[in-house]
């Protein structure tokens, strides 16, 4: 199993993003998605960036984000010398944290290799998935 390491800026950045320790009143209700950039090797996925990819089409329990937004992403990481190495998505209200059966499909296609984050911003829950939907060691900073 590996070890997903996730650095401070990706970090600073999916707390902005998703409404992590902000007010009741500002939390975010529909799911979020930010793709992570990083270097995977044998024994660690390590994490130093996260683009928010926003998407026209998300819901409570749902999120499609655009071919053209993976692709932007991809470009940008690239020129960081990084690689999308997965995504961390969040799973809003009284939703669990888990792999849903799509979210699983998701990540086969999209980063077999890499990691899928999820987490519930209002509950502070995270936990990591690889490809097999088995749970990975995750450090937060």
């Amino acid at each position: 199993m590996k070890q997903v390491i996730v650095r401070e800026p990706a970090w600073r950045m999916m707390a902005a993003y998703f409404g992590i320790n902000q007010a009741e009143d500002k939390l975010k209700k529909n799911e979020q998605l930010c793709a992570l950039g990083g270097v995977i090797t044998r024994h660690i996925i390590d994490i130093k960036l996260a683009l928010p990819m926003l998407s026209p089409n998300s819901g409570a329990a749902h999120i499609l984000v655009p071919g053209e937004n993976w692709f932007y992403a991809i470009c940008v990481f690239e020129q960081c010398n990084l690689s999308l190495v997965g995504s961390c998505h969040t799973h809003p209200g009284n939703l669990e944290v888990f792999m849903s059966g799509e979210d699983k499909n998701t990540h086969m296609v999209m980063f077999p290799g890499g990691i899928s984050i999820v987490c519930n911003p209002q509950r502070r829950e995270f936990a990591a998935y690889s490809a097999n939907g088995r749970r990975a060691e995750l450090l937060m900073p």
